[in-house]
């Protein structure tokens, strides 16, 4: 029993200082803010990719993305059941697949 003590305080000890790290801030000196209009959407969530490619996911089933900065848009509205409409509420990008975390409600 003593022996796994010890093993257990040993490994505590080394996870902790392994993983030490000194902190660095960044440090921002330039945003810029780009306003995109999508009509009848209320936008829920963005997954900025690149410079130029950014996806999104909103009410009403709506997704889209831009690959060219916002200058062209591909939009889709995914309904459920034909009737139901999901309300995205979070969205990531793999390198093969995007995903997007929604809730339903049914009216």
């Amino acid at each position: 029993m003593k022996v796994m003590r010890k093993l257990c305080i040993s490994f505590g000890v080394l996870l902790f200082l392994s993983c030490k790290q000194a902190y660095i801030p960044r440090n921002i000196e330039e945003s810029n803010i780009q306003q995109f209009d999508i009509a009848n959407t209320s936008i829920r969530a963005i997954a900025a990719i690149s410079e130029k490619e950014l996806s999104f996911a909103g009410s009403a089933g709506s997704i889209g993305k831009t690959e060219d900065g916002g200058k062209t848009w591909k939009l889709s509205n995914i309904n459920y059941q034909d009737s139901i409409q999901p309300h995205f509420r979070s969205i990531a990008k793999t390198s093969n697949a995007l995903f997007v975390l929604l809730s339903l409600i049914h009216i």
